[in-house]
């Protein structure tokens, strides 16, 4: 996520998804030295987990995280609803 860890957690509540469901697996670009387009938030979300990139998938709702996501070598849904 590019925002920053505090606005994510803050969202998934208001969104009735609880920080639980993701086993304090939470990552956003505040962790890692560049934001998107960079793939880095993505790579390293993918080596947190134990995960090859190409085993990932990422369903993004922006232009730079797509790209970010397929610089990283990570199929991709791009989400346009909600």
């Amino acid at each position: 996520m590019s925002a920053p860890e505090v606005r994510a957690r803050a969202c998934l509540i208001v969104m009735a998804f609880h920080a639980h469901f993701f086993n304090g697996k939470l990552f956003s670009t505040d962790m890692v030295a560049r934001g998107k387009p960079h793939p880095v938030v993505f790579l390293h979300a993918a080596s947190e987990m134990g995960f090859d990139p190409s085993d990932a998938l990422v369903i993004e709702d922006s232009p730079a995280g797509l790209k970010a996501a397929q610089a990283a070598e990570i199929k991709t849904i791009a989400f346009a609803g909600g």
